[in-house]
């Protein structure tokens, strides 16, 4: 489901708006439909990151401070999350918040 989502959201913020792309080839304006999902893949790679260190801390959360406190981190990590995936749609850009949207969604 994520990836439905995320890799759709990534790709539209690589949208053509040059009329040419001699000026600037590496722009990810000009960047052919393959390489663009190439590096929407690669930012879906932040979320397992965010999962695998995500479960660690929120692990020793719970160890230490108890439910009711993961249970606050885990719904205020939820609202940063979507916090960030709202910027993402807004700034509509494929930058380095990107990576840090699917990196935080995991976590």
């Amino acid at each position: 489901m994520f990836a439905a989502v995320f890799v759709v959201l990534t790709t539209r913020g690589m949208k053509n708006s040059y009329h040419t792309c001699k000026e600037f080839p590496n722009d990810p304006d000009c960047w052919s439909e393959d390489d663009r999902n190439s590096w929407a893949l690669f930012t879906m790679t932040m979320l397992g990151l965010g999962e695998i260190l995500g479960g660690g801390v929120l692990g020793k959360i719970r160890d230490t401070c108890g439910n009711k406190m993961a249970f606050t981190v885990l719904i205020l990590e939820t609202l940063v999350a979507c916090g960030v995936v709202l910027a993402v749609n807004i700034s509509d850009n494929f930058n380095a918040l990107s990576f840090v949207m699917t990196f935080v969604w995991g976590f």
